[in-house]
């Protein structure tokens, strides 16, 4: 279920850098300073974080009580 910070998927290119950095620290410095590689990870790494946070399961009914032994 996503956080109670505020969406990332939206930000400008740089501040969503920063904040999966500062929320997350899984970027490494030698691939945020590559500007060439940052372009090709940002649509995949956005998408997913797009599918966090706008996921919402389907309700489902309870599951029945466990049996007694």
């Amino acid at each position: 279920m996503p956080g109670p910070e505020s969406p990332l998927q939206r930000l400008p290119d740089a501040e969503f850098v920063a904040e999966i950095n500062r929320r997350h620290g899984g970027i490494p410095a030698a691939v945020v300073e590559d500007a060439d590689l940052v372009e090709l990870l940002l649509p995949s790494l956005r998408a997913d974080m797009t599918a966090i946070e706008t996921h919402r399961p389907k309700p489902r009914p309870p599951l029945p009580p466990a049996a007694e032994p």
